[in-house]
């Protein structure tokens, strides 16, 4: 049996996860926002392109076989692609089962020198032992963290001595995070606006709402969630900048 959530968010994307074929209306929304700088192959949810795939995977910066752990996977494209290109071992985990179910079975399409496996974990709760881990990256999901310093602290606390934590995140212009999340123990490197984001992200909405009655046809309950985000997100965007975000456990 699936677990069963209180908060709305979870509830959601336990609902998008329901639907577990490949959405050719969402994959059309995504090209057309994002053009060439879509990354294809990866059926992700999320406002990843491909500058900040390449980002996030130069910052890693790890020599073959290290462990890296992607924390609020989703279905794992992101995670995978990196682990392929960079000779990683990987780790995916997500609060909601059936996205792990789906993750498993996607890793088959990429081209693994060693081993990735996908379970069940949250940013309160992550099943991995102290010290265990030479990288985490996590992509748009720290913000659904209900304790984000933590969620950090539980981060901090299965990295190996010298690891890193690479993040997207939405940091909200009227608040500086990175005092707030210093109380996590982690130290602060660096952090960059993403290139275009907003416009990306708008046209994701105006797309999720043009082709909305093919995305319910599709997708049925599952596109619930997409078409919440797209009609409430939208005047919330200019109170807020989306960054690749990179701290370290000295």
């Amino acid at each position: 049996m699936a677990e069963e959530f209180t908060d709305q968010n979870q509830i959601y994307y336990q609902k998008y996860f329901q639907f577990e074929g490949r959405s050719q209306w969402m994959e059309r929304i995504w090209a057309e926002a994002f053009g060439e700088n879509y990354p294809e192959g990866l059926e992700h949810y999320g406002y990843l392109t491909k500058h900040d795939l390449n980002a996030i995977s130069e910052r890693l910066n790890l020599p073959a076989g290290s462990s890296v752990l992607d924390i609020g996977c989703g279905k794992g494209g992101p995670g995978l692609r990196i682990a392929e290109q960079k000779d990683l071992k990987l780790t995916g985990m997500d609060i909601i089962p059936e996205a792990v179910a789906q993750a498993n079975q996607f890793k088959s399409k990429f081209d693994l020198k060693y081993p990735a496996h996908f379970e069940v974990g949250s940013f309160d709760h992550i099943p991995l032992e102290d010290d265990s881990v030479d990288a985490v990256i996590c992509i748009d999901s720290l913000w659904a963290a209900l304790d984000k310093i933590q969620a950090m602290r539980e981060i901090k606390r299965v990295m190996k001595p010298g690891a890193k934590f690479i993040f997207t995140f939405w940091d909200l212009l009227a608040v500086e995070s990175v005092p707030l999340l210093a109380h996590s123990g982690l130290s602060f490197v660096e952090r960059e606006d993403t290139p275009d984001w907003q416009d990306y992200q708008m046209k994701v909405y105006e797309g999720i709402l043009k082709y909305e009655k093919e995305l319910v046809e599709e997708m049925g309950e599952s596109a619930d969630m997409l078409i919440y985000e797209a009609k409430a997100s939208p005047p919330y965007l200019n109170l807020s900048v989306r960054r690749i975000c990179h701290w370290e456990l000295k």
